[in-house]
């Protein structure tokens, strides 16, 4: 794990990424073709519950597992322009860990990194969500901790693979990283791995001021009069130069929804890649949930609010759960079903209906909405 990853070699180019999660097939194939069309490097970032392999339970994505995702996004890419990604790989970020023990959760973490090792992953996320002890330094350690043992597997297992690490040790919080934090994290994080003389990450995770509810990012940058003045108010521009300085680049999670002055902040203040996933199977579902009205598919609507609702995937995304309307559930929540088969068959008079009353069909138009979003997301945080 000695040489340089796809990833560092295009930030050391000079260049920004944004970063996608498969929340659908539609925006893994829209984030293909606009990459392909465009020559822009885009990574694609699959958590464990999206796409998985099949031992540890699958993902809802396409029915995808984890060797046929890769399969299929490298036989797409004809110009080699998509970074295949495990995003949030680690103890617990598989919904089956739940109810597991610190180290059988870590043992089927470990066996999800081996076959995104295995299935040629470009770059892998270390993120183990070890339960809190309630103290925050005490929980970053336990994280270290974990992240070693990641290391050392890896390491130990794959040496001659190579791909970029990217580190994270807390959940998203509305917040922004301190640097003084920072700083301690990389000089345990940096001895750490020169002491077992393995690669240093890529990428540090770092506290953005970003945190999605519902279909709003309700963090602290994003509701910021002045999104400069707050970035300057903590030092972030301390917080880039210092991991710039151990050769580490910085990336935003919960970037979703964000407004234009604050995503461009964050890229004049030098952070080197976000990531967007919900709000694309918002878009998504948004389209489905306006096509519907448009060709008067009331009852199609109905059962599709019904298989929906009570599965109840929606409730990640909101704090008050018992407030919000039945097509607010569908648009947070629908993304997760695209691929049952249920949901399929449900969707099939849309479908027919579109292809008979217009020269397209719903993939297209979800598609070319994606890629507006997509472009909106490249142009403003200059990662052209």
């Amino acid at each position: 794990m000695k040489k340089t990853g796809k990833v560092k070699n295009i930030l050391d180019s000079g260049q920004k990424l944004v970063c996608i999660g498969p929340v659908s097939k539609n925006t893994v194939d829209a984030t293909i073709e606009f990459s392909n069309y465009s020559g822009t490097f885009l990574k694609i970032i699959a958590s464990r519950s999206q796409i998985e392999m099949d031992k540890l339970g699958g993902g809802y994505c396409n029915k995808w597992n984890t060797s046929d995702f890769a399969d299929y996004i490298r036989k797409k890419d004809k110009r080699n322009r998509i970074i295949i990604a495990r995003d949030h790989g680690g103890a617990y970020q598989h919904p089956l860990e739940s109810s597991l023990s610190t180290d059988l959760a870590m043992k089927s973490s470990m066996e999800s990194f081996a076959c995104d090792i295995e299935s040629g992953f470009d770059a892998i996320h270390f993120d183990p969500m070890i339960p809190s002890t309630g103290n925050r330094s005490e929980d970053i350690l336990q994280s270290l901790k974990a992240i070693t043992e990641i290391y050392d597997f890896c390491h130990t297992n794959y040496p001659s693979k190579v791909f970029d690490i990217e580190i994270g040790t807390e959940e998203q919080t509305p917040g922004f990283s301190g640097h003084k934090e920072i700083g301690k994290l990389l000089k345990d994080l940096t001895k750490i791995i020169k002491d077992n003389s393995w690669r240093m990450p890529t990428l540090l995770v770092v506290q953005t001021g970003t945190k999605v509810i519902e279909n709003q990012n309700l963090g602290l940058l994003n509701t910021s009069k002045d999104p400069n003045k707050s970035l300057e108010k903590i030092n972030f521009d301390l917080i880039t130069s210092i991991c710039q300085d151990n050769g580490i680049y910085t990336k935003g999670h919960n970037i979703d929804y964000i407004n234009e002055d604050a995503l461009i902040s964050l890229s004049k203040f030098n952070l080197s890649a976000v990531n967007i996933a919900p709000e694309f199977g918002h878009i998504e579902s948004k389209a489905i949930w306006d096509l519907l009205n448009k060709y008067r598919l009331d009852r199609t609507l109905d059962d599709l609010i019904e298989y929906v609702t009570p599965k109840n995937k929606w409730r990640k995304w909101t704090l008050k759960p018992g407030e919000i309307s039945d097509q607010k559930k569908f648009l947070l929540g629908a993304h997760y079903h695209f691929s049952d088969d249920e949901f399929v068959e449900l969707l099939n008079p849309l479908k027919f209906a579109i292809e008979t009353k217009s020269n397209t069909s719903l993939d297209e138009i979800i598609k070319n909405k994606i890629k507006d979003k997509i472009n909106f997301y490249i142009n403003t945080f200059g990662a052209t």
